[in-house]
């Protein structure tokens, strides 16, 4: 259900925006191997386009609410200039939704309306899939979640390290440059108690790739009633700079030509859990899938028509 609503808002988004604005990443050299591993905690660094961020140490209440189950409030300003001030006022889990990061947007202008939207979100290292887009009127605040539309809360046992990349932009302006442009780190626990997710390898991992730069491995199928078979990865971006993992449209299972989802972006120094999916094997008539023929494809996410990082041929034999 989390899934299928965030999906459809996320859509919706997409038909009202014709284009997206990257956020600046940061390199993480933590390790990717063994278990779930505390990691000496990043500096906070804020950088904007337009005026420079106030920052604040984070303020924890030790005391749960109904209203925040998972995690004390806190809070943390994101950005606090001329144009817009963001606070992040603490993280709730909701049995539907899943665990979510709860904003507050202060519109400081006068005349001017702006859109708040986040480039990307990692909690733990991982790269979340992410819902922002918030439009808000001068002088009007608003009161904001992001929202995760992925399964990645599963190898999550709580948020201690949390960063966004934020961007705000004039309302309707998408391809002026932003008022701000930020990346900061969020310790809702504080920083001695930030966390790195990184995963043991398993017997049944098949390892696609692993090079200096990337690692993508295939860690199992899955039929689901709702959408459909699917490639399950992991994958450690080792470098500094945002990749792109997505394939050629030369996809077949069983021979038979199909095209699922795959288009994935992983900031740097980062780890992801994602799928292929959306087969629609049924449409096509495949009842048992024998093997997934395709050529992987990874460039610089800032860059499509680079030369790429890896192409390369893969078949598997579920």
């Amino acid at each position: 259900m989390k899934k299928l609503l965030a999906l459809i808002l996320a859509s919706v988004m997409c038909l009202s925006v014709l284009a997206a604005c990257g956020g600046d990443d940061k390199k993480d050299t933590s390790g990717n191997e063994g278990a779930f591993a505390t990691v000496a905690p990043k500096e906070d660094t804020t950088t904007t386009q337009a005026g420079d961020a106030k920052i604040t140490t984070a303020v924890v209440d030790e005391t749960d609410t109904p209203d925040n189950p998972v995690l004390p409030a806190a809070e943390d300003v994101i950005v606090d200039n001329e144009f817009c001030r963001i606070e992040i006022t603490g993280v709730t889990e909701d049995d539907i939704f899943g665990t979510s990061i709860d904003l507050e947007i202060i519109n400081k202008t006068d005349d001017t309306d702006v859109t708040v939207s986040a480039d990307y979100v990692t909690v733990n290292g991982i790269h979340r899939n992410a819902v922002l887009y918030s439009d808000v009127v001068a002088g009007k605040t608003a009161k904001e979640q992001i929202s995760f539309y992925d399964d990645a809360d599963e190898y999550i046992d709580e948020y201690t390290d949390i960063e966004i990349g934020i961007s705000v932009t004039e309302k309707d302006e998408y391809f002026e440059d932003p008022l701000v442009k930020t990346v900061y780190n969020y310790y809702p626990l504080g920083k001695d108690k930030a966390k790195k997710y990184v995963r043991e390898a398993q017997p049944t991992d098949k390892v696609l790739v692993d090079n200096e730069d990337i690692s993508v491995i295939v860690t199992g199928f899955e039929e689901d009633e709702l959408w459909g078979y699917s490639v399950n990865m992991y994958i450690v971006n080792k470098s500094d700079r945002s990749l792109l993992c997505t394939t050629e449209d030369d996809v077949s299972v069983n021979s038979i030509m199909v095209s699922p989802w795959f288009y994935e972006t992983v900031s740097g120094g980062k780890v992801m859990f994602a799928k292929m999916e959306g087969f629609e094997l049924e449409d096509k008539g495949i009842k048992d899938v024998k093997d997934i023929e395709f050529t992987l494809r990874v460039c610089e996410a800032e860059d499509f028509f680079a030369d790429d990082i890896v192409n390369q041929k893969v078949t598997l034999k579920p």
